[in-house]
């Protein structure tokens, strides 16, 4: 959890759900009143059978007295089942937008530019702390409700049986609530401190049990347990800070309701002793002791703890939802499939979907080619890890076409994914025409560029929804030629046209390529990024695919599967992974063919076997 939090943003958004369910909130407290009806009686009917019925010796009036009493309870035994009934109609719909806004901002951050794996984690997480704010709410005002009405209804109760010792009662209770309501929001920011302090904790004793053969063989015992030891201490600070809050908690009960009876008794053996007779002073007795000391305990020791919860609860939720008014559904959420950034497309016809409704871009071909510059970028996997990508420089007009060539493990495919914005490098920048890439997000970023990984993605629905997921738009006109050029006729005769069913495990890995790639032709983006995305092609379809993303008016990065993209290719950006090479380097592919050993012996382990296999012409290496 980070060190800003999303506190007010998250009541707000609280406040604003609830705001838009008065009727909802309205019956709960209706249903609370009735639920408080047998304190409000309670002290009055206990009054009356002792003073007329137990100590004038009619028994018979006494447990009348007390007979209403029972019927009173169970008045307030149905307005309790209701006041559950409502505040879980209240529940649920808090809970369903708060999944939508866990699992949206987590796809969110998925697209957006972060560093390292995914966190698989993160929604599971976020979907309990979900639940949290849903029980702990409930609680919370239950708890609350009950307290306000069983506050109003023991003052109104003494008012009425002994108006003269109310400010005995009201004066402390007073005090109590300013006692509780100063110390919340000091608690909840050590609780905060506190769940901190726990992660840290635990993040370092990971660290330091994961890495400990490195840590004995350095003879680093003393340092490593120094860390640990140190954030147990902050751990433990903060704990005795919140026990003392504890302490005040328990000082609020006493001073809300045992002060006042020690008052009420005083005051009966003093100087109100001609007002009390021995049902009044019971009766007083039953509201502050039977009434209103359960109602201030619960609040202030049950809702204290369940405040704090639900506060760190929003701010989880807001922090990874990212900012907004309100819970649900605001927009519909992009899922880009052929970036790779997106999830599983939902329904089966995306036509009437919220995501038919949200794709972006409305015209067959980029709107223009994007220029692609690259300043110095280096990324690692990890602190203190050997750089994958070091010190890349190059600049692709727009327009352009570069191949990016290079042995296995050199890196090429973690550069592909630093162009499309999946990764964030740790130094230099990356332009598209002239802007950081870390300025554009969702649509921006979707109609810039698309990457198309080795293994393509194809949905079960007809071959039109798969290759109009990204240009809902696309006419006719626009589909048949992306099929034709692209070579996928077979496939959409044997599905039965445009519309025919296809399915993706009926489909060979390089045909589930091919739909992909006509997917990303017929998209708005200006940059195409393929890695490797002809990889279960034959020679002679990778040969037309790449050379129809040529022609097409845009940008094309081509992670190579065969030297034969670095030939069709304006330029050729060699990788070589090693620790102590130099620089990638930019250049043709004469240049690098003579200038180049790496590339040379490339070509050459290439030219001999395909040659053999296929029988084609290579170009002389």
């Amino acid at each position: 959890m980070s060190g800003r939090h999303a506190g007010p943003s998250g009541w707000r958004r609280l406040g604003t759900h609830l705001a838009g369910r008065k009727r909802t909130v309205s019956a709960v407290i209706g249903w609370s009143a009735l639920e408080a009806l047998p304190v409000l009686l309670s002290g009055r009917l206990v009054a009356l059978a002792v003073d007329r019925g137990f100590a004038a010796g009619r028994l018979a009036e006494g447990v009348s007295w007390l007979g209403l009493l029972g019927l009173a309870m169970l008045a307030g035994a149905v307005g309790a089942r209701q006041v559950i009934r409502q505040v879980g109609t209240l529940m649920e719909p808090l809970r369903d937008a708060l999944v939508w806004q866990v699992v949206t901002g987590s796809l969110n951050r998925s697209a957006a530019v972060t560093a390292g794996p995914p966190d698989h984690a993160a929604v599971a997480r976020l979907c309990r702390q979900v639940e949290v704010v849903r029980d702990v709410l409930a609680g919370l005002l239950i708890s609350a409700t009950q307290f306000a009405l069983a506050g109003v209804a023991v003052l109104v109760g003494i008012g009425t049986l002994s108006p003269s010792v109310l400010p005995l009662v009201a004066g402390p209770l007073v005090v109590a609530i300013a006692l509780f309501l100063c110390t919340l929001r000091p608690m909840v920011r050590r609780q905060r401190r506190q769940l901190l302090a726990e992660e840290r904790l635990t993040a370092a004793a990971g660290e330091v049990l994961s890495a400990m053969t490195d840590v004995v063989g350095c003879g680093a015992e003393g340092t490593a347990a120094e860390g640990v030891v140190a954030l147990i201490a902050d751990q433990a600070r903060v704990g005795k800070v919140l026990a003392v809050y504890g302490s005040v908690r328990k000082l609020t009960v006493a001073v809300g309701a045992y002060v006042p009876m020690a008052l009420i008794v005083l005051a009966a053996a003093g100087p109100y002793r001609h007002e009390f007779n021995a049902g009044s002073l019971v009766g007083v007795l039953v509201y502050v002791g039977v009434n209103l000391e359960p109602a201030l305990r619960a609040m202030v020791e049950g809702g204290g703890n369940s405040f704090q919860r639900l506060a760190v609860a929003l701010d989880r939720i807001a922090e990874a939802s990212g900012p907004g008014e309100g819970f649900g559904p605001s927009e519909p959420v992009v899922a880009d499939e052929a970036t790779g950034l997106g999830g599983v497309p939902g329904p089966r016809s995306l036509a009437g979907s919220g995501l038919a409704r949200g794709l972006p871009g409305n015209s067959r071909q980029p709107e223009r080619p994007v220029a692609v510059e690259l300043r110095e970028v280096t990324f690692r996997y990890g602190r203190g890890a050997v750089p994958t990508v070091r010190a890349v420089s190059l600049v692709v007009p727009a327009g352009g076409h570069l191949a990016i060539v290079g042995p296995s493990g050199a890196g090429k495919s973690t550069l592909a994914n630093l162009l499309a914005g999946l990764l964030r490098p740790q130094s230099g920048e990356i332009l598209l025409d002239g802007r950081p890439l870390t300025e554009l997000a969702g649509h921006q970023l979707s109609r810039a560029r698309a990457l198309i990984p080795q293994q393509a993605y194809v949905f079960e629905g007809t071959l039109r929804e798969n290759l109009c997921y990204l240009n809902r738009e696309a006419d006719e006109a626009a589909l048949g030629a992306a099929v034709q050029v692209l070579g996928l006729s077979a496939i959409a005769e044997r599905a039965g046209g445009l519309d025919g069913h296809i399915a993706p495990d009926r489909l060979s890995a390089g045909e589930r390529q091919l739909v992909a790639l006509a997917r990303t032709y017929l998209a708005p983006a200006g940059l195409t990024v393929l890695d490797e995305a002809t990889c279960y092609m034959d020679p002679l379809t990778e040969s037309r695919v790449e050379e129809a993303f040529r022609a097409r008016p845009g940008t094309l990065i081509v992670i190579a599967h065969r030297i034969s993209s670095a030939l069709r290719a304006d330029l050729i950006l060699l990788m070589d992974g090693s620790a102590d090479a130099p620089p990638p380097r930019t250049a043709d592919h004469a240049t690098l063919l003579t200038e180049s050993p790496l590339y040379a012996s490339l070509v050459a382990d290439w030219a001999a076997p395909a040659a053999s296999v296929t029988g084609e012409q290579r170009a002389p290496a």
